[in-house]
């Protein structure tokens, strides 16, 4: 158990860092959408499962178009909308059935990825049961230190395959040396700015990271 206080006050750096933040995360979002994973609900996994192992998946479809019934129909078609704008087919219509689809390599490693997605998944919920905090009269309270490297090893993975990995797994390190301590506050700040680019990978991780900022 170890204790940390701190007699300076840093809302005005908080709240520069939260809206620096906000605008970063929202460019990441609207620049990098079309290429994230996105998980498919249970009926549009299961077309794009039945396309994947169809000999001749238009003649499948044209067979499943012909045993619909009106609502099944409007389902199907539905269906079909949504992989072909999740970027996972591509279908030609001719006399409202399909007469060709292309089927894109983000369908055919849709299981990979979402095994991955899954995992990542598991990893920040662990790092969120595993690393808890307080802040109880001004005192800043970390449990169990040794939980921590919990949170800055998950980081350091995500780091792993981007361009500038070395530089972040740096400013990591730095953070993780000066966790509770005045100067956490520059490394954080030293980390965002490495990270800039790749926000949306690290966002999830940001409010754990904040409660680590030293409080009055």
């Amino acid at each position: 158990m170890a204790r940390f206080s701190f007699d300076f006050d840093i809302d005005g750096i908080m709240q520069s860092i939260e809206d620096e933040l906000a605008e970063i995360i929202q460019s990441e979002l609207e620049s990098e959408e079309d290429d994230m994973f996105q998980k498919l609900p249970s009926n549009s996994q299961k077309l794009l499962d039945d396309i994947l192992v169809a000999d001749n998946p238009v003649e499948m479809l044209e067979n499943r178009f012909k045993m619909c019934t009106n609502s099944e129909d409007d389902e199907l078609r539905g269906v079909i909308g949504e992989l072909e704008e999740k970027g996972y087919i591509k279908v030609m219509w001719a006399s409202n059935v399909p007469y060709y689809i292309q089927i894109k390599n983000s369908a055919r490693t849709y299981h990979e990825q979402l095994a991955e997605y899954e995992r990542v998944l598991q990893a920040q919920s662990r790092t969120t049961n595993n690393y808890t905090f307080n802040n109880t009269n001004g005192i800043m309270v970390l449990g169990d230190i040794s939980d921590s490297t919990i949170l800055f090893d998950a980081l350091r993975e995500k780091a792993e395959h981007l361009e500038n990995k070395e530089e972040i797994k740096e400013r990591i390190s730095d953070m993780e040396k000066c966790a509770g301590k005045k100067s956490f506050v520059e490394k954080y700040n030293a980390f965002i700015q490495s990270v800039a680019n790749h926000m949306t990978i690290f966002a999830p991780f940001i409010p754990m990271l904040t409660e680590l900022l030293p409080k009055v």
